[in-house]
């Protein structure tokens, strides 16, 4: 019964330790098409102060207009090289919100189309053709490329 009181108080201490260096696994979201994209995206809304990655394992081109990243926690999102292209019309990335990390990446023929506005009024603002940033959010790139972006 003391072995098992010891092993258990260092089991304990151990995970304090963890948790008291901020030492938690990403969950890692492998995506190859712009559904999976999606999908990934909506998964780590559903669990904003967690650790995240996307892992970009083939080159796809975005089908559909992407949500916003709402999060508080992390995302890495992992190119290995790939494209993620805006077809000319999408954004790939809204960053609403969180520590997003952006690495080895081309993101290509992106767009963010604003508002025509109306009779004596502007339009809406097209910003971020290919990532926006809002306030709340931070970003960090490495070997980053964007092309034909507008």
């Amino acid at each position: 019964m003391r072995t098992m009181l010891r092993q258990g108080t260092a089991s304990i201490a151990a995970l304090c330790l963890c948790l008291a260096h901020g030492t938690t696994e990403a969950t890692d979201y492998l995506v190859g098409s712009s559904s999976d994209f999606e999908s990934a995206i909506v998964g780590i809304n559903a669990d904003p102060s967690g650790a995240h990655r996307i892992i970009v394992q083939q080159d796809f081109t975005l089908g559909a207009p992407v949500r916003a990243i709402e999060i508080t926690g992390s995302l890495e999102v992992v190119g290995g090289g790939h494209t993620i292209g805006g077809g000319g019309a999408y954004r790939p990335f809204f960053i609403a919100g969180g520590d997003v990390r952006l690495e080895n990446l081309v993101i290509d023929n992106a767009r963010a189309q604003g508002g025509n506005g109306g009779l004596g009024a502007g339009g809406g603002l097209g910003a971020g053709a290919a990532v926006f940033v809002d306030s709340g959010a931070q970003l960090a790139l490495k070997n980053v490329q964007f092309t034909n972006k507008s």
